[in-house]
């Protein structure tokens, strides 16, 4: 059986339906598809670091989207127990 999110990174790339208890979506790996979640005043402030980090590093072109982005891909590297570990901290 494959992990929920395995299926749905799969169903994004290639763009096919997914049936929830609500109602059917598509998912097209062509546009940026919008998603709505909650930070703490501490997330911000930490964001907003990393972000002035990569500028003066000279890379002023990213943006919060993409530190995002970032965090996202280094936790997908994670192996099970370290990402357990992180889990519990917050």
């Amino acid at each position: 059986m494959e992990k929920p999110l395995d299926l749905t990174r799969k169903a994004f790339i290639s763009g096919q339906k997914i049936a929830t208890s609500e109602k059917k979506i598509t998912l097209n790996s062509d546009l940026p598809q919008r998603c709505h979640f909650s930070l703490t005043t501490e997330d911000l402030e930490i964001l907003e670091n990393l972000l002035d980090r990569l500028v003066k590093l000279g890379k002023r072109s990213k943006t919060k989207t993409s530190i995002i982005r970032m965090a996202l891909r280094a936790l997908e590297e994670k192996s099970d127990a370290d990402f357990l570990d992180l889990n519990e901290k917050f």
